[in-house]
């Protein structure tokens, strides 16, 4: 599949169920690079959540703070604790 539609094409005959189940992944690992890391961590941390994951973030060291301010925003908008984590440092 390219992407989620939310539609599933139909089966010509009767006798086959075509039905889509949707599973998350688990743990999603995420490595954002030192430019536009706010915009980029946003790009991967919104679908890892949507599709029911849970996040660990690695800002880069040069510029960690944005995701760090990032997490906090949702956590205060009510995230549960341990959805979206962030580790810091080099590497």
């Amino acid at each position: 599949a390219q992407g989620m539609e939310g539609q599933v094409p139909p089966f010509s005959d009767a006798k086959h169920l075509n039905y889509v189940r949707r599973v998350p992944l688990g743990v999603c690992a995420l490595i954002t690079p030192w430019n536009h890391p706010l915009l980029i961590a946003l790009k991967k941390i919104a679908p890892a959540l949507a599709a029911g994951n849970t996040v660990v973030v690695k800002p880069s060291e040069l510029a960690p703070v944005a995701v760090l301010e990032l997490a906090r925003i949702f956590t205060a908008a009510g995230l549960p604790a341990g959805v979206l984590n962030v580790v810091c440092g080099l590497g």
